[in-house]
């Protein structure tokens, strides 16, 4: 199985580096050296077409045994080549099976799954969605990890009902977090998408614009090193996309540290409870037994939770009751946090409850 890196640079097409000066196995391997990165994860196909339909360079992925070349010249300079695609959905199963034959070269594969024009194609969600795309790829290539990068705004959340296949992968669920694009900060935008895509059992992996300010970076670090302290390493990242850095800023945004990911901090990801909530809630369909489940699972935490919680109706199947507990847990999290007199910890903590309560609503409303 591959897929191990630490800091991984996104290569969109090998042609846009040529102004960059950059045209040789040689020369990009020692660039991402010395900027700090260790994998260099290169487009092999868009839908069923390979990239060399598209990338003019010679380093471009035409076949299989192209990529392996790859593979195997960039390796002997220590970088990892790992292939990423864009499923379109238009052949879900013959899509799959490409993006298999991709992963059993390398070792793994990167789908970008995305519900806007150019990518997969929500439109043919009576098709069974995603779900086979994953499936398919999973059977055929068993022994390969499958990454995902993924946009997580609560639109594409729901257009790709991720629930129903994120948990079928074993990578990372590597969020595309551009604070540039969304003219926002790093801390807003890795706390909610954290929120958001940690909570499926997979490791949560931002990725990080490359075209960020040394002091971006240093916030994005420190958020990371503050969510390292409350039992979630983060340790590897990516960087989007290489053609739209300069030398300065890919060598700032690979600069920050991540934290060595230790069996503690395992264990607490294995006890993450909006890991456990909500995995159970997208399992159940069936209102009353999740609503049922979801008090048995407060119980064994022995949280203190508000007494509220406890005249849930089970027996009704009103998806209010999930909005109630929902209202409660973000109530007594908030309330927690403020004891603790931590202002930094309250705002993440209210963070990933609304991320969850997003979460959940979606289930229920797309039930």
């Amino acid at each position: 199985m591959g897929g191990q890196y630490t800091r991984a640079m996104f290569c969109h097409q090998f042609d846009f580096l040529k102004r960059m000066g950059l045209t040789t196995v040689e020369g990009i391997a020692t660039d991402l050296s010395e900027a700090g990165y260790d994998a260099l994860w290169v487009k092999s196909h868009d839908g069923l077409d390979f990239m060399a339909a598209f990338d003019s360079s010679p380093l471009a992925v035409g076949s299989l045994d192209d990529l392996k070349r790859l593979v195997d010249d960039f390796g002997v300079h220590g970088i990892a080549v790992m292939p990423w695609c864009v499923p379109t959905g238009v052949d879900p199963v013959g899509e799959a099976r490409l993006a298999a034959q991709v992963a059993n070269v390398a070792g793994v594969i990167i789908p970008d799954v995305e519900p806007y024009k150019g990518f997969w194609n929500v439109a043919l969600r009576s098709a069974g969605g995603i779900v086979p795309y994953i499936d398919a790829l999973r059977n055929a290539a068993p022994d390969a990890t499958v990454h995902i990068s993924m946009h997580s705004s609560q639109y594409a959340h729901g257009a790709l009902r991720t629930w129903e296949w994120l948990p079928m992968i074993n990578g990372d669920v590597c969020s595309q977090s551009y604070w540039t694009d969304f003219q926002s900060d790093p801390r807003s935008t890795l706390s909610w998408d954290y929120g958001l895509l940690s909570v499926y059992g997979r490791p949560w992996r931002p990725t990080f614009p490359g075209n960020g300010t040394l002091e971006s970076y240093r916030e994005a670090e420190r958020y990371l090193a503050n969510l390292a302290s409350r039992g979630y390493a983060v340790d590897r990242y990516s960087v989007w996309v290489y053609s739209g850095t300069s030398q300065a800023t890919r060598r700032s945004a690979g600069s920050v540290k991540v934290v060595e990911l230790k069996q503690a901090d395992i264990a607490l990801e294995r006890k993450n409870l909006h890991s456990i909530l909500y995995g159970y809630a997208a399992e159940m369909p069936q209102r009353r037994k999740a609503v049922e489940r979801l008090l048995t699972i407060l119980n064994e935490y022995q949280l203190d939770f508000p007494a509220e919680l406890e005249d849930v109706d089970t027996g009704d199947d009103d998806a209010t009751h999930y909005g109630n507990i929902l209202a409660n847990l973000t109530g007594y999290l908030a309330e927690r946090a403020e004891l603790e007199r931590n202002l930094t910890r309250i705002t993440d903590i209210i963070g990933q409850a609304r991320g969850l309560a997003d979460s959940l609503r979606l289930v229920i409303a797309n039930q």
